[in-house]
């Protein structure tokens, strides 16, 4: 028989090891992986530089946003453990300064953060309207013999800011032994305004704060100085894109100089109020006038001269140059926030009392000085408070934070009704009877604004809504409650606190200044306000007053007025404002 066919066996030989294929090819294609290695190599050394730029002003901002608000987290902890303290802590002090116990232990817990002024109490006045406001401010101008000093967010450009302008320059020009200062934010201060110009109305003109005051500068350089703030939070990656990519009007959004005192010699006006037309028209604010206290006018004179250590000023040129060399925002933030915040609390010396005299002389009050009866007789006195979280300095937060937990009934006014959560916790949890006055949609400063900021109107609206709605959820709406001020073609721009002891009608502690006790006051504008807390009848019966004068034009908010139809908002902005809530 035939044996089955079988194919032949093939033999295949081996691959070769890949090693030895590498070695292949790298021998056929030296010249071309050499010529690939050095070009990579370019490629690397051109990229180094765009790619660390790229790295600093992208991938770095980002990562500190993230540090940012985990050091957030630990300043509120820290805030609260100061408050924690301060309500539970055993009060050290010499003497009683006020006969109720109640307000004297208030008085030594907020000495622990700074000074304490004595104060005449028949020195102290409110100013009630726009008008009254501007007139004082003129007055103050024509009549200052040595100094003139005035903060503010910034200097409209219309004709009563022209006025307001030109009453300076004659100041100066009349009297050459007058100083004046004037602090602005920087960037506020630089963004245009429009005025209708005399040859024709139908024609615009583009002018700011910075432009409006250079003449004065250009005139009188030796004794005429304006200061600008800039935030370090406005660095690098967002200074570029903010106003290349979005709008250089919300550079603004990140933090500005945001305090309003004006000095006239011996006298001073603390206010919300910018010096801009609605301010001085229709937009009622807050204003308390306090006379020939030479004391308390120099500290607050000496705070925006520290303020000028760490801020630019205005050149003939209209530049802005850093006084301070060593200090560059851009390059090395971290030792522009430290060198401020020292110099800063090197200012603020708690634990010091101060007491005035017909001179401009200041004395510590100390236990054993032969007039420390008539001192105390004044009973009252005033402590400023300062909130500069960009500059790690957070005296306010700590006060406002006792006062709001306090056992005392309480009147609360802020034209932007967006609280923190610190703010809102410390009312909700106290067992006092709270009232707040807010801005109604009409009264609003944003109404009716065109473009993007006419959402922000509508923010407001929507944050108001939403606080009542949490009053309610927690059965704290009859306890607390919300009002807001209406008043035909008016807007309003008032804030500030009132505390009055249960079972009395007129307060014993004021707050006023510019704090709207919002995410931005706290933590991203630099403020200031008076604490004034007093045992004087006729005084007392002033605050209530003062008081009355606003909630005199209010409303009441309940469900049925939030839910119209003209106050409902999309779904995108509800979205938008909880990403971006702390930025109102």
């Amino acid at each position: 028989t035939t044996p089955p066919f079988s194919p032949p066996t093939v033999v295949r030989p081996l691959p070769p090891p890949f090693s030895l294929l590498l070695i292949n090819c790298m021998s056929d294609n030296i010249v071309f992986i050499v010529f690939a290695l050095l070009l990579m190599g370019l490629i690397v050394r051109a990229l180094r530089q765009p790619l660390h730029r790229f790295y600093r002003v992208t991938v770095r901002p980002v990562l500190s946003i993230i540090r940012h608000h985990d050091n957030r987290g630990e300043h509120k902890r820290h805030i609260h453990e100061k408050v924690e303290s301060l309500r539970n802590s055993k009060i050290d002090k010499d003497i009683s300064v006020f006969n109720d116990s109640r307000i004297d232990n208030m008085f030594w817990r907020f000495c622990e953060f700074g000074p304490a002024f004595s104060v005449n109490p028949n020195n102290i006045s409110f100013l009630q309207e726009p008008a009254a406001f501007y007139e004082s401010l003129l007055e103050g101008i024509r009549t200052s013999k040595k100094r003139i000093t005035l903060a503010s967010l910034y200097l409209g450009s219309g004709d009563l800011e022209n006025k307001l302008t030109q009453t300076l320059y004659e100041a100066l020009e009349n009297n050459r032994q007058l100083q004046v200062t004037i602090l602005l934010d920087g960037i506020r201060g630089r963004r245009a305004g429009k005025v209708p110009t005399n040859q024709d109305e139908a024609k615009i003109k583009h002018k700011n704060s910075i432009l409006l005051l250079l003449p004065l500068v250009q005139k009188f350089h030796d004794r005429m100085k304006v200061t600008l703030y800039h935030t370090p939070d406005l660095r690098g990656f967002w200074k570029r894109v903010i106003p290349n990519i979005v709008n250089k009007r919300y550079n603004e959004s990140l933090g500005v100089s945001h305090i309003k005192a004006y000095i006239f010699d011996d006298d001073i006006i603390m206010s919300g109020a910018n010096l801009s037309n609605d301010y001085f028209t229709n937009r009622q604010d807050r204003y308390i006038q306090i006379v020939k206290q030479p004391t308390l006018v120099n500290y607050f004179d000496r705070l925006i001269q520290v303020m000028e250590s760490f801020c630019y000023s205005l050149n003939a040129q209209g530049e802005m140059i850093m006084k301070n060399s060593e200090l560059n925002v851009d390059k090395d933030h971290i030792y522009y926030r430290n060198y401020a915040k020292n110099q800063l609390e090197a200012f603020l010396q708690p634990r010091t009392f101060y007491t005035s005299n017909s001179s401009t002389e200041i004395h510590k009050l100390g236990k054993h000085l032969p007039d420390m009866d008539s001192i105390l007789a004044k009973q009252t006195w005033i402590f400023p408070a300062l909130q500069m979280a960009p500059l790690n300095l957070r005296h306010d937060e700590i006060i406002t934070s006792y006062i709001l937990s306090a056992e005392h009934n309480l009147s609360m006014a802020s034209p932007y009704l967006n609280l923190t959560k610190e703010y809102l916790d410390n009312i909700a949890n106290s067992k006092s009877k709270v009232e707040i006055l807010t801005a109604s949609p009409e009264s609003n400063g944003w109404y009716k604004a065109k473009g993007l900021t006419g959402q922000i109107q509508l923010a407001y609206t929507l944050l108001e809504k939403q606080f009542y709605e949490y009053l309610k959820g927690i059965g704290q709406h009859e306890r607390i409650c919300l009002y807001e001020y209406v008043r035909n073609d008016w807007t309003f721009h008032g804030k500030g606190l009132w505390a009055t002891l249960p079972g009395q009608d007129n307060p014993y502690l004021v707050a006023v200044g510019s704090p709207n006790f919002g995410g931005r006051s706290v933590d991203k504008d630099l403020e200031g306000q008076m604490i004034i807390m007093t045992e004087d009848k006729d005084l007392r019966e002033r605050f209530n007053k003062e008081r009355q004068y606003l909630w005199n034009e209010a409303r009441a908010v309940d469900e049925e007025l939030l839910n119209i139809p003209s106050r409902q908002c999309s779904k995108l902005l509800e979205l938008t404002v909880k990403v971006i809530k702390g930025f109102f």
